[in-house]
């Protein structure tokens, strides 16, 4: 009975062991609690919001893809950035994505970029690559304006020790990328693409 056991758990452990050979995203909603991001006063828009409703429409989706996800912040409450990066550090996470919403007093700018850290490693060549197999995924799905990929002296990217990035998915300040970041089934849609460049990075990686 022992070896039936055996016979029959076996061949479950190697099935499900096909997870854990992808690796662990950290997903870093911006702002949170009192640090409120970017504000459009009418009608009245948060950045710190929709970091972290993006946030979690990221993660559901990359769970979909067979990805183990942690957040930085799953509530609306303010992590400091040291700590940020810890927590992805210390859980030795494949890869950081850190969410963002834009603003500009440039009424006209529009558009999704993404920062990666010009790191002297491969790192840095590696989040690059990153950036690009996530912008044009998202341009895909939402048929945002690109703005290109670029580098960017962030602390989240500068001291984490995986591939890092951050997003920012459109302008507050813009009228047309306003109105379609208000709408759920737009936010999903940037999320989706985030996801699915996530997906195609790790594939090409292999």
């Amino acid at each position: 009975m022992k070896y039936l056991y055996l016979f029959l758990i076996v061949p479950i452990l190697i099935f499900s062991s096909g997870n854990f050979k992808k690796p662990l995203i950290f997903i870093d909603p911006g702002h949170g609690g009192l640090n409120l991001g970017a504000v459009i006063k009418k009608p009245r828009m948060e950045e710190k919001r929709y970091c972290l409703i993006t946030a979690h429409y990221v993660k559901r989706y990359l769970e979909q893809l067979g990805y183990r996800v942690s957040l930085t912040r799953s509530r609306d409450f303010f992590v400091p950035l040291k700590r940020r990066v810890f927590l992805a550090n210390r859980a030795k996470a494949g890869i950081f994505l850190s969410i963002h919403y834009n603003s500009s007093k440039n009424r006209k700018a529009r558009g999704v970029e993404i920062f990666y850290n010009k790191a002297k490693n491969r790192r840095g060549y590696v989040s690059k690559l990153l950036a690009k197999s996530v912008i044009n995924k998202m341009v895909f799905r939402t048929k945002i304006k690109s703005r290109g990929v670029k580098t960017g002296n962030y602390l989240v990217l500068r001291e984490t020790k995986m591939p890092s990035i951050l997003i920012e998915a459109g302008f507050l300040t813009n009228l047309e990328d306003r109105k379609n970041i208000r709408r759920r089934d737009y936010l999903q849609k940037i999320a989706r693409g985030i996801a699915e460049g996530v997906d195609r990075f790790v594939k090409r990686k292999k």
